[in-house]
């Protein structure tokens, strides 16, 4: 976030105020019809199945109106449910009740992919993960940082029991061609982090879509 007083805010900084202040139900929904908009812009554009991933605040989540919100934000932008994933936590899925895996199995069901973020530092294990609406696993960077020849056993295993229950698997922060070629070697499916890319604002990603459009010709 930027701030014509205090300059760039960094998330980790803004977003603990928003959550307090209920602020961030409004910046959700903003990054939602955001997100759906752009990808609508990228897909016609680029004849591209490109996706983007929200992560979802609980407190927007727990919302009684958040599948109405949702399925306008779609209808608005004219974006294919397919075209997003939204990020959630570990924690969100255990601590909250049975409405919220409602909406999460009728997102699901109408094409939205659904994603545990930071997957490893909570509490899912096996027998709860397979009755859980999840397309996504995104292995906590903790694990991709530590992750070294001789110490792969927590994300072999990790990527081993996401694909045992049909599940893509991303590995978050990589930073170095060591953990990018590890990571290959395990099969993990995707990766994301600064080795890759750093944030880029959607012009850049357009110009990155475009040189991939022209190769594939």
């Amino acid at each position: 976030m930027y701030d014509e007083e205090l300059g760039f805010v960094p998330p980790d900084v803004f977003i603990p105020f928003a959550e307090e202040s209920n602020l961030i139900i409004d910046i959700g929904q903003w990054v939602l019809e955001e997100a759906t908009r752009q990808v609508k812009v990228w897909r016609d554009a680029f004849d591209t199945t490109i996706t983007v991933a929200i992560n979802m605040p609980s407190k927007q989540l727990i919302q009684p109106d958040f599948l109405t919100v949702f399925e306008q934000a779609l209808e608005k932008s004219g974006a294919s449910p397919d075209a997003i994933e939204i990020e959630i936590t570990e924690r969100m899925l255990i601590d909250e009740n049975a409405d919220v895996l409602m909406k999460l199995e009728h997102l699901q069901h109408i094409g939205v992919k659904i994603a545990i973020d930071d997957f490893g530092t909570g509490y899912s294990c096996l027998s709860y993960l397979q009755h859980l609406p999840v397309d996504v696993l995104k292995i906590d960077r903790c694990f991709t940082e530590a992750l070294k020849p001789g110490r792969q056993t927590i994300v072999s295993s990790t990527i081993e029991l996401g694909h045992s229950l049909q599940l893509h698997v991303v590995a978050e922060g990589i930073e170095t061609l060591e953990q990018l070629n590890l990571l290959k070697s395990l099969g993990c499916d995707v990766g994301q982090g600064y080795y890759l890319s750093r944030p880029q604002p959607a012009e850049e990603i357009a110009m990155l879509l475009t040189q991939v459009t022209m190769n594939d010709v």
